[in-house]
């Protein structure tokens, strides 16, 4: 029943995103996954990667705002990379224009109906003004150990394009609800492969 009702609520919150990109499209359902390994769906050919998305509606945004948990640094996710060997990339750029590089490890799971990832960050660097420093272990679990709530979806009218939806749980737990209509538009951080 509660897949049911996680189906709806998703479906529903993509035919109102649609609505306002004049696409009609279909979610695709990624939950055929063990724990341990990165989905299919998620993985992008040598040399892609899920890049933000620079369509600007009402329906997404393209900040990560973690302003709700106290010493968190406002971030933008640009960038998302998984491999077949359970290790991501992230790319974020911070609110100084600073960029950062995180790697590690991902865990997925099936929760409440829910498609979540789990990012366990080993290691990073921070870029500014082209000068480069190593995050400390501290600073990594303090600011980049995140939890999302992810789906992937395609529109009929662009076969070729697929496109990855993410919703950060640390800043938005209510989204792990498994209540319909439980995810706000504004949580919303949409990533295209290229």
């Amino acid at each position: 029943m509660k897949k049911i009702i996680t189906a709806a609520a998703l479906l529903v919150f993509v035919a109102a995103c649609k609505d306002d990109i004049n696409l009609t499209g279909t979610v695709s359902r990624s939950n055929h996954h063990s724990k341990s390994t990165v989905p299919v769906a998620l993985l992008n050919p040598a040399g892609e990667s899920w890049k933000v998305s620079p369509v600007e509606t009402s329906c997404y945004t393209t900040m990560d705002k973690d302003s709700n948990k106290a010493g968190k640094e406002e971030t933008a996710l640009l960038n998302v990379k998984f491999e077949a060997n359970e290790h991501y990339r992230f790319i974020y750029q911070l609110k100084d224009d600073a960029t950062v590089q995180v790697e590690g490890k991902v865990l997925f799971k099936y929760k409440q109906g829910k498609n979540i990832f789990v990012l366990q960050p080993l290691k990073g660097t921070k870029t500014t003004s082209g000068r480069q420093t190593i995050l400390t272990s501290r600073e990594l679990m303090d600011n980049y150990s995140t939890q999302y709530l992810w789906e992937t979806i395609s529109f009929d009218e662009l076969p070729r394009e697929n496109f990855l939806l993410l919703v950060n749980l640390d800043a938005h737990p209510m989204a792990g609800a498994a209540k319909t209509g439980s995810i706000e538009r504004s949580w919303v951080v949409k990533f295209y492969s290229r």
